[in-house]
């Protein structure tokens, strides 16, 4: 959650939003078809025991075995910590931290690339991953911005908060077997038709981050990085004037 849930044999959160919007657009219903875990989902798919695989990210790794629609929503990567840690502006200063994500997201590929020097830690699920923060197991957890909002407000409040983001926005598709060329064009066709009003109510509905939100968060960020530049200026300043008075002080006496 918020993305996607099963409860009682019934499909909740945003994804189950957009499903019914595809259903009402193409005028057929959708079968939803269970899965236990999201490694089983994604094998679903690529053996082709069913037919969309919904709200996934595309990688260069999972192209090679499915095709993916346009992208329907985006989030961008952050990090959580507990909320004793300082903001952090460059993820460099996290070498050697011990940072969790979930197990099989498309993360651990883009993170490992992009940062190698994190030690990134996988865990079954983000509920174990916060509770492995907030214990002091991990230093700091890695997930969009939707799905931790939605969780530290949930469970977490007091204790855990987003401190870095990451330079990277997660964009989600829809994934299919790479047989399904008809469909995939079929899906792209209907993606094309949706407004960004009625795409941003279905986020809302589940979201517990708005995109006021997010503005928020990039504000903060930018802040804090203004706030630390006028400081080191300061400091620089006050350097200055101390070496300043010590130069006439010492002309002043030998004169």
């Amino acid at each position: 959650m918020p993305f996607s849930k099963i409860e009682n044999n019934k499909h909740k959160g945003i994804d189950a939003g957009f499903m019914k919007l595809f259903s009402q657009k193409l005028k057929h219903n959708m079968e939803l078809i269970p899965t236990r875990t999201w490694k089983e989902s994604i094998e679903k798919v690529k053996s082709n025991k069913c037919d969309i695989l919904t709200l996934i990210m595309n990688t260069p790794q999972r192209k090679e075995h499915m095709d993916f629609t346009k992208p329907i929503i985006s989030s961008p990567l952050v990090i959580a910590t507990t909320i004793e840690k300082r903001f952090t502006e460059d993820i460099n200063t996290l070498e050697n931290k011990r940072i969790g994500i979930v197990k099989d997201y498309a993360y651990k590929e883009l993170l490992s690339y992009k940062y190698p020097y994190l030690d990134v830690i996988e865990v079954s699920n983000i509920q174990v991953g916060l509770a492995k923060v907030e214990n002091g197991e991990l230093y700091g957890f890695v997930d969009n911005l939707t799905v931790l909002g939605y969780y530290i407000a949930e469970s977490h409040i007091g204790a855990i908060k987003i401190s870095a983001k990451i330079d990277m926005q997660i964009e989600l598709s829809y994934a299919l077997n790479k047989q399904n060329k008809t469909l995939l064009s079929i899906l792209n066709k209907t993606i094309d038709t949706f407004d960004e009003g009625s795409k941003q109510d279905i986020v809302n509905r589940w979201s517990k981050v708005s995109s006021k939100d997010e503005k928020y968060y990039y504000y903060l960020f930018a802040k804090i990085f203004f706030l630390l530049f006028l400081s080191y200026n300061i400091f620089i300043n006050q350097i200055d004037k101390i070496r300043l008075s010590s130069i006439k002080t010492h002309s002043f006496h030998k004169s």
